[in-house]
Formats: C-alpha cells, sequence, structure tokens
C-alpha cells in the first residue's frame, strides 16, 4: 500500500449487540479501505453457532474480576464501545465447557507425572485437604484438593454440597 495522501483511521458501523468491531486505513489518493483488525470466530463444536473472540474474552474478563453482564455493558458504555452480547450464558457455558477440558487435562498430566516420579507406581502420596464455604457447621458447599506430595500439583478436586436438587431426593437417604 503506497501512501502519498494523508490517512486516517476510522470505525465502521458496528452490529447493534456485539462488542465486534472492524477499523479500516483510507488511503487519501485512491479511497482504498484496507482491513487492519480482523473479527476472528472462535471455533465452535459441531452444530453450535460460532462466537466472536471479542465477545468471549469480554466475558472471560468480566468472570476472572467476578462481574457479569451488568458490569460489562458499564464498562463498554464507559469506555464508549457497542453494548456487549446480550446472551452472556451463552458464553459463560461454552467458557465452562472449555475450562473442564483444560481441569481434566492438565490434572491427567499431574497424575502421570507423579506416577512418573514415584517409579512408574500408582500408589502414589498426596495431600488432601478441604474447605468450607463458612466455618462451623452451618455451611452447606465446600471443596476438597488433592495434591501430589512428590510434585505438588492438584491431581483431583471435588465440590461438595449438603444441598440436593435431585428429584428423587428419597433415595439419597
Amino acid at each position: 500500500m503506497g501512501v502519498d495522501g494523508a490517512l486516517s483511521i476510522f470505525q465502521r458501523s458496528v452490529q447493534r449487540y456485539d462488542v465486534r468491531y472492524t477499523k479500516y486505513l483510507e488511503d487519501g489518493d485512491s479511497k482504498a479501505f484496507h482491513n487492519i483488525v480482523k473479527n476472528e470466530k472462535c471455533k465452535a463444536e459441531i452444530g453450535k453457532p460460532s462466537t466472536y473472540k471479542v465477545n468471549t474474552r469480554l466475558v472471560y474478563a468480566m468472570r476472572c474480576i467476578g462481574k457479569g453482564a451488568e458490569a460489562a455493558r458499564m464498562f463498554c458504555g464507559i469506555m464508549n464501545l457497542p453494548p456487549p452480547p446480550t446472551n452472556f450464558s451463552k458464553y459463560n457455558k461454552m467458557l465452562l465447557g472449555a475450562t473442564k477440558d483444560v481441569c481434566d487435562a492438565t490434572m491427567k498430566d499431574a497424575v502421570k507425572e507423579a506416577v512418573e516420579e514415584n517409579q512408574n507406581i500408582r500408589d502414589i502420596p498426596v495431600a488432601v485437604d478441604g474447605t468450607w464455604q463458612k466455618r462451623g457447621y452451618s455451611s452447606m458447599n465446600g471443596a476438597v484438593t488433592v495434591t501430589s506430595v512428590d510434585t505438588g500439583k492438584v491431581i483431583d478436586t471435588e465440590i461438595l454440597s449438603k444441598h440436593c436438587v435431585c428429584k428423587d431426593k428419597k433415595k439419597h437417604v
């Protein structure tokens, strides 16, 4: 792209409910537009619609700081950005699936590493630690982690709850 004239950067119209955007570079002489920012889509599972990376990253960032859709709307408004995606739950489900996959793969690798560290004997030393949401005996939720003593890596986790939302509660007693 030969540039003899002045260059100006502007933003084209955006979709109503997405943060995605495209910026173009205008060559002053030829009025040719060159796309300088791509709106890449995330690859989805077969049969599911794909999503734009910028929206996925926005939802992920809000989740990392403990905020949700309302905080994203406020942030986009303050930063003079288009509104965030309206269906946050779709992005949350997608991120949950990806997080679970990474967690499972990481813990499997940690188990393999711990077994190799222990001369390929599957009887490995572990440390188990648990915590509850509240002190005392009034908490309804808790978590347990199992950590390899040799490597110091987490090899299993479990979320515990005293509350059951199952239809067949009588079978669980």
